[in-house]
C-alpha cells in the first residue's frame, strides 16, 4: 500500500511539473505572437505614413502593406484552444482587415472584418473582453462600408458596433485609453446621419 501511494505521490509531482511548464509554453507563444504583431503594426503604420506622401514611393508602399497582409494572416491562421491566443488571432485578423483597407480592397477588408467578428463571437462566452472587440469589428466594417458609399449599411454597422462596444465596455476600466473607440463608432454613425 505504501508502495502505491509513494508512486501516485511521484506521477502526482511529474504531472504538476507537466501541466507547469504547459502554462508556461502557452503564455510564452501568446507573448511572441503579441510582440510580432506589435513589430509589424509599428513598421507598417510608420512607413506607410511617410510613404504616403511621396508619389514615386507608391510601388514601395504598396508592396510593403502586402508584405504586412501576409504576415497578419499568418498570425490569423494560429488555432488554439488557448483563449489568449484565440484572442489574439482575432485581432491579427482584425489588423489585416485595416491593410486591406489601406490597399482599397474594400471586400477583402468586410470580409477579415467578418470573420474576426465570428472568430471573437465563439469565445464571447468564455471571455468578456470579446464583446468590446467584435464592437472594434463591427465599427472597422462601418468605417470600409462608409468609404465605399454604402451609408444605410454603414449607418446599422456603427448602431451595431455602438451596443457591442457599450456592451462590452463594462469589462474595462473607466479610465481605460480603449473606450476611444466607442467615440471613434459614435462619430461615424454622425458621419453617416448627415
Amino acid at each position: 500500500m505504501l508502495i502505491i501511494a509513494v508512486t501516485a505521490l511521484v506521477a502526482a509531482v511529474f504531472i504538476n511539473r507537466a501541466r507547469g511548464r504547459e502554462e508556461l509554453a502557452k503564455n510564452a507563444a501568446v507573448e511572441r505572437l503579441a510582440e510580432a504583431e506589435h513589430a509589424v503594426d509599428v513598421s507598417l503604420t510608420g512607413v506607410n505614413e511617410v510613404l504616403k506622401f511621396y508619389p514615386s514611393a507608391q510601388t514601395v508602399r504598396q508592396r510593403l502593406l502586402e508584405q504586412a497582409a501576409t504576415d497578419y494572416a499568418r498570425f490569423a491562421s494560429v488555432q488554439s484552444d488557448d483563449l489568449p491566443l484565440q484572442l489574439e488571432a482575432a485581432r491579427a485578423q482584425l489588423r489585416l482587415g485595416n491593410v486591406r483597407l489601406l490597399l482599397d480592397q474594400f471586400d477583402r477588408a468586410i470580409s477579415e472584418f467578418e470573420a474576426a467578428d465570428q472568430r471573437l463571437s465563439a469565445m464571447e462566452s468564455k471571455l468578456p473582453a470579446a464583446t468590446f472587440e467584435r464592437g472594434i469589428a463591427a465599427s472597422q466594417r462601418a468605417d470600409v462600408l462608409e468609404r465605399a458609399g454604402r451609408h444605410a449599411d454603414a449607418k446599422s454597422a456603427f448602431e451595431r458596433s455602438l451596443d457591442l462596444l457599450e456592451r462590452g465596455a463594462v469589462s474595462l476600466s473607466p479610465d481605460s485609453p480603449r473606450r476611444i473607440e466607442m467615440a471613434d463608432a459614435r462619430l461615424g454613425l454622425a458621419r453617416v446621419l448627415q
